[in-house]
């Protein structure tokens, strides 16, 4: 039984075959070409190394499966026979070779050792001419098998084996029909070789230039699409996090787990609500997607636990909505809306299986918010409604009264915070009646006198007034007369 060595003969220039691919073709062993029509024969021949063309199968067969298939056999039989033998195929062994493919297979099957030497093969031009980097996506597809691509994808697309203009015009109608007649694609040429060439032009082109076996093509559907219709998809960003969190990637991303991602969650939760405080389009579009990668890192960590993954979570609250807006979905009319809406407390209860109403609040929200949620859940019971304004004020200014006196007393810290808290809570209830939320008014009075604070303190400074050296007093008069004129 031989063996058969396979080695790549490059993408093209002699000189990028590997020190060991030229080794095994000069040690004597009898070569077999997949196909003489490639640039590194001319090395062969110059070097007076012998070899065996295959390209006879290519001319006795109909098709390529047929080509491939008696190529197969044909070695398979020679190593049967006892011939050690190298196997010399265009590009990289394993890079669109699907020879190779078949025949490793075969001699699995047969007890034939197989050895295949690593090779460059002409993607590793093309990241370079192309700029692409295949670690934020890349599909390399055969021109005859374009048809099996998914309706939409949202990386590049590098289409192979273009031979000739027919099998581009089939390629170019395959596109178009998707992308239309202008979407832009690289037609390349010859990598490697001194006529190598690069033309960015529009699909409908792209059958107008000559083709041969060195021709290929990029198409990025990202590019070809307006803006509006751009395919959607999470997974560049899905594989950012994978690389950030694999061996070799970033030494604090990796080291970090549910706990200590906590307080950056939070962080760039509130970054959003600031955006939308201040109205910036910009940053909010900054910030969202900051609060996504966070969601990217949490489903990360539990893919590598073998808890769940993104498409889990992404699965998970399309049903939820489905599910809880089923006069949206179809099923149920929508003259059932509005009772459906009256019980959606109750059917999230039923959903969780909580044996209490309350239970679903996250015990460490803000304190404004979370007596909000608090009294709008109890609210669908009918219990601290907010639905008469005199009643709720009423309540409010009792509160306060009693809170007024109490605190006058000489209470304990328990119970002034109680009757404090008491005071508050009827001052939420009285906030909901008018729809204001308590937390966000409170946060934007709060920011605004920040802003004018500081506002206050560039005034002093462009005055020279050093507020260092000033009274309490003093420093009170210059903020009354500065609030005063405005």
């Amino acid at each position: 039984m031989g063996d058969i060595y396979i080695v790549g003969l490059g993408p093209g220039d002699a000189g990028l075959i590997t020190r060991q691919t030229e080794q095994l073709l000069q040690s004597g062993r009898k070569i077999y070409l997949r196909t003489r029509i490639h640039p590194t024969v001319k090395w062969l021949d110059e070097h007076h190394i012998p070899y065996e063309s295959l390209d006879i199968f290519y001319e006795k067969e109909s098709s390529f499966d047929a080509v491939y298939s008696s190529i197969v056999k044909f070695l398979a039989a020679r190593a049967g026979k006892g011939e050690s033998l190298v196997y010399a195929v265009p590009g990289s062994p394993l890079v669109a070779e699907k020879t190779v493919v078949m025949l490793r297979r075969q001699a699995e099957k047969s007890g034939i050792p197989v050895h295949i030497c690593a090779g460059m093969s002409f993607l590793e031009l093309l990241y370079i001419r192309a700029e692409l980097d295949p670690v934020q996506g890349l599909t390399v597809v055969d021109a005859s098998e374009l048809d099996t691509l998914p309706a939409t994808i949202g990386h590049p697309i590098v289409i192979t084996q273009i031979y000739n203009q027919e099998t581009a015009s089939e390629v170019k109608l395959t596109l178009m029909d998707r992308y239309g007649d202008e979407a832009p694609v690289s037609l390349i040429r010859h990598l490697s070789l001194p006529d190598e060439s690069v033309l960015d032009i529009p699909l409908f082109e792209l059958d107008r230039y000559d083709m041969d076996h060195l021709t290929l093509c990029v198409f990025d559907p990202g590019k070809a699409l307006p803006p509006a219709v751009k395919p959607f998809t999470l997974k560049p960003l899905v594989q950012v996090m994978k690389a950030l969190r694999s061996p070799g990637g970033c030494p604090w991303d990796k080291s970090q787990n549910h706990e200590t991602l906590r307080t950056y969650f939070l962080q760039e939760a509130w970054e959003v609500i600031d955006a939308i405080d201040r109205g910036d389009s910009e940053n909010l579009k900054e910030e969202l997607g900051d609060v996504l990668f966070q969601i990217i890192f949490h489903a990360r960590l539990a893919e590598e636990a073998g808890l769940f993954t993104m498409q889990d979570v992404v699965d998970g609250i399309t049903d939820k909505m489905k599910e809880r807006h089923p006069f949206v979905f179809g099923r149920v009319r929508r003259q059932e809306a509005a009772e459906m809406l009256g019980s959606w407390e109750l059917r999230k209860m039923k959903e969780k299986k909580r044996a209490h109403l309350l239970s679903g609040i996250p015990q460490n929200l803000p304190s404004l918010l979370f007596t909000c949620i608090m009294q709008n859940k109890v609210s669908s019971m009918g219990i601290y409604t907010a639905e008469n304004g005199d009643i709720c004020r009423q309540h409010m200014e009792s509160a306060w009264k009693q809170a007024a006196r109490g605190l006058e007393q000489n209470l304990t810290r328990e119970k002034a915070e109680y009757i404090s808290g008491r005071a508050l809570f009827e001052t939420v209830r009285f906030l909901r009646f008018y729809r204001v939320d308590p937390e966000v008014a409170l946060h934007r009075f709060s920011r605004e006198f920040s802003e004018k604070f500081c506002e206050w303190e560039d005034q002093l400074y462009r005055q020279q007034i050093d507020w260092t050296k000033l009274s309490k007093e003093q420093i009170g008069s210059l903020w009354k007369n500065s609030t005063e004129q405005k």
